[in-house]
């Protein structure tokens, strides 16, 4: 499960809601009084903060059951599935082998190809983010442009 389903699934439940912020996502009864603080790099239940000593006084069964249940999964999804990746199109570029995408053997050395699924070219936001700021390209102010008329979710 992705955070941000994690988070919209959490959050279709009206005793509790969720958001995410700085790697953390944070869980709020109805009344806003912090119940768990989960790092996104979490992957079982000892490494996530319970700020409550006693859930029953904060929701009913069935909305404990809901929230253990989404959890579980998530801490069961493998960490590399649970942030949405991108890859990003490069309009305007083509070749003999179709459409272009942003393409990286690591973060100082970007180009374009073709898709290609043995190459580095899905990226998650902060990976899309470090490319924006390598030296070569923090000064290129089309790049931003580039990026975001190109993004397409995978």
């Amino acid at each position: 499960m992705k955070t941000n389903e994690l988070i919209k699934r959490i959050n279709q439940n009206r005793r509790i809601f969720a958001e995410f912020d700085d790697g953390t996502i944070s869980i709020c009864n109805d009344a806003g009084k912090l119940l768990l603080e989960i790092p996104s790099e979490a992957t079982n239940w000892l490494e996530i903060y319970g700020m409550i000593i006693n859930f029953y006084d904060c929701f009913g069964k069935r909305s404990r059951e809901y929230l253990s249940a989404l959890i579980d999964e998530y801490l069961q999804t493998p960490l590399e599935e649970r942030f949405p990746r991108y890859r990003i199109r490069l309009h305007g570029f083509h070749s003999d082998n179709g459409k272009q995408y942003l393409t990286t053997d690591n973060i100082k050395n970007v180009f374009a190809c073709a898709w290609n699924p043995s190459l580095k070219q899905t990226f998650t936001m902060d990976e899309i983010c470090e490319i924006k700021n390598c030296p070569q390209l923090k000064s290129v102010i089309w790049f931003d442009e580039l990026i975001r008329n190109g993004l397409e979710e995978v």
